[in-house]
């Protein structure tokens, strides 16, 4: 997110980004970011939305998101390889307790 920080938005501007693009829901985004009522978001969202600058900022954004999460074949491929590799040692943390049973009399049993 280095390009939103370097934009030229307003704080509130790059704010409304961030949370457009958790819900895509403009009327939210813009409560959360400027911190105002519903009313007041539903007719402030639609100028901001047709802002050239937070349009281009948007799109940026939702590129940058879907190279992020997009997988191709190797991707998937590599984690099939570490996943068949894997050693139970990697994730389980193998501990030796010695303890010694002992009956009612409290001597070792077997004795």
């Amino acid at each position: 997110m280095q390009e939103l920080e370097d934009s030229t938005l307003t704080e509130k501007q790059k704010l409304f980004c961030l949370y457009y693009l958790q819900r895509f829901n403009a009327t939210w985004a813009y409560q959360k970011a400027c911190q105002v009522d519903q009313r007041t978001a539903e007719i402030a969202e639609n100028r901001l939305l047709r802002n050239v600058e937070v349009k281009e900022e948007l799109d940026a954004l939702k590129q940058q998101q879907t190279a992020d999460l997009y997988l191709d074949t190797n991707d998937i491929l590599k984690e099939y390889v570490k996943q068949a590799t894997a050693s139970f040692g990697d994730v389980l943390d193998y501990k030796v307790y010695e303890e010694v049973l002992t009956d009612e009399e409290r001597t070792p049993s077997g004795h």
